[in-house]
């Protein structure tokens, strides 16, 4: 059964992706007291990890091509001064 969500807990889900994952200035801005973004993270895990996976999921192909493509870079760099060297 999914957890029916407070409007403070959605805003701070919301924000926490604007944030770059800052948790403590999405607490802030979804109206937390000050300090208190570790508990609602606690409370939250799950929606959190949810979120981390959606993100990932839909960024994985694309981090993967660029991987390759700085990997081969670096590969033709070290071998391009290795030969140059010889």
């Amino acid at each position: 059964m999914k957890k029916e969500l407070t409007v403070k807990q959605k805003t701070f889900l919301e924000n926490l992706i604007e944030c770059n994952g800052n948790a403590k200035q999405a607490a802030e801005i979804a109206g937390y007291a000050e300090g208190s973004y570790t508990s609602v993270v606690k409370s939250l895990k799950k929606e959190i990890l949810d979120i981390s996976e959606g993100i990932l999921a839909q960024n994985a192909p694309s981090s993967l091509i660029l991987w390759i493509v700085i990997s081969l870079y670096h590969r033709l760099v070290s071998d391009y001064k290795l030969h140059r060297r010889s």
